[in-house]
């Protein structure tokens, strides 16, 4: 474990990808067992992620961050909430969906090339403009690579439906002309990337 994760960073995301959502005392603990962290080197490490790893539940426990701020540099933070809150219009992650999208993006960052060019959620919700709307996703994948890719994403897809059953996303897959097309429009809808292929621009 410790050699393969070379910070405590890394030992909390490894077993937050497993664990999460997981309290300070659970995560301290862990990083203890497997490493010979402090428990203030541990909540640092929480508590100043520079990288933006990690955020917190509504409850105060740590999940890891499917949406990378570094993704998207302009778009609002999204807000983490249970399942069961309504909160007003905004653009909003439930916690089932959060472990559903972390579990979808780990399983791409295993993937081998080809790579779809980009993952987003998109729609009303990612807007801000629904709330009981399922989450929607767009996976961007160019024509030539759709034979191959398109079954590995559904494996992908499945998978992350069995750690978040309750979780049915509407995913949609395009080619990067469709995706530009509908970006140019005069009213795009908010979007944010949970993954871009190396090279690719947020």
């Amino acid at each position: 474990m410790v050699a393969r994760h070379k910070t405590t960073g890394d030992l909390i995301y490894a077993f937050l990808i497993q664990h999460g959502p997981a309290d300070v005392v659970e995560i301290i603990k862990h990083v203890q067992q497997n490493s010979t962290a402090k428990k203030r080197t541990v909540q640092e490490a929480i508590n100043h992620d520079s990288a933006k790893r990690f955020l917190r539940t509504a409850d105060g426990r740590v999940v890891i961050n499917p949406i990378p701020q570094s993704l998207n540099p302009d778009a609002p933070s999204l807000k983490i909430t249970p399942d069961w809150n309504r909160e007003r219009l905004a653009p909003v992650l439930r916690q089932s969906e959060l472990l559903w999208i972390t579990h979808y993006v780990q399983a791409l960052s295993e993937l081998t090339s080809p790579w779809p060019a980009r993952v987003a959620l998109t729609g009303p919700r990612a807007a801000g403009f629904a709330l009981d709307d399922p989450m929607e996703i767009v996976v961007v994948v160019d024509d030539r690579d759709r034979p191959s890719l398109e079954p590995r994403l559904a494996e992908n897809a499945a998978a992350a439906s069995d750690s978040a059953p309750s979780v049915r996303p509407s995913i949609s897959i395009v080619a990067p002309q469709q995706w530009n097309h509908q970006q140019a429009n005069e009213h795009p809808g908010a979007y944010y990337n949970a993954w871009l292929a190396p090279g690719e621009a947020p």
